[in-house]
């Protein structure tokens, strides 16, 4: 194939491309769910607020406080949008989503979780940061820790506390130093990540947490039960 084809075929190939993309991006969807009490598990009515790649408000909504369910129309096919909720009884929280490529109009379904804003209330870190009997945050717990991390930044006045529990109950002087030191790896991380040492306090258990014990089974192959870890809202600082 000669030189000059090929550079043709290219931009032809470019152009094509470029129509799609403008396509997909003309299309006009709307996003429906519901939004749910992470700890509770029931629905919320809170403010929500739509903002475009550039930071630009484009859209508002308000779930219904029966139901959860919200309604939101206008945006555009193949974006990127981050969703901020407003409401002093919920930490505010912004959570980024992208709408699927579509030719037409689509309605998507979304669902999402709010934490509740209340003193005494543990927000568990869902999946274990740590390695079984190691104190030392494991590989990809930065993508483990980001929702909580972002949601503790975006609420600059909590404070809280770290919780760590073991993984057994076999030594209470051996766990006592591992709790420590993992509930000070997480307190680390999080100053690392630009919140106030003044925010944060830890706390180290000897035993296992009993609203998420081991499991009397012997687990399947590969899975270890690993202690969980909270964070506990302890009040408000200015």
């Amino acid at each position: 194939m000669a030189k000059k084809e090929l550079i043709l075929i290219m931009i032809l190939f470019t152009a094509f491309v470029s129509v799609v993309d403008a396509q997909f991006s003309q299309s006009i969807v709307s996003l429906t769910g519901k939004i749910i009490d992470e700890h509770s598990g029931k629905p919320v009515g809170i403010k929500m607020l739509v903002y475009d790649e550039n930071g630009k408000k484009v859209s508002r909504a308000n779930s219904n406080s029966n139901t959860g369910y919200y309604y939101i129309t206008g945006l555009k096919a193949g974006k990127i949008y981050s969703m901020k909720f407003k409401d002093d009884a919920y930490f505010r929280e912004t959570v980024p989503f992208e709408l699927p490529k579509t030719e037409k109009y689509a309605e998507f379904s979304k669902d999402f979780l709010v934490k509740p804003l209340q003193i005494g209330l543990k927000l568990l870190i869902k999946i274990p940061p740590f390695e079984l009997n190691k104190s030392k945050l494991r590989v990809g717990s930065d993508f483990i820790l980001d929702n909580m991390t972002m949601a503790l930044k975006e609420n600059r006045t909590v404070k809280f506390e770290i919780v760590c529990f073991p993984d057994h109950d076999d030594d209470q002087d051996f766990n006592a130093g591992l709790t420590a030191g993992r509930a000070e790896a997480l307190r680390s991380y999080f100053i690392e990540q630009g919140i106030r040492p003044v925010r944060i306090t830890t706390h180290a258990r000897k035993l296992t947490d009993a609203d998420a014990p081991p499991p009397s089974r012997k687990r399947a192959k590969g899975k270890r039960y690993i202690g969980s870890s909270y964070i506990v809202v302890k009040g408000f600082t200015m």
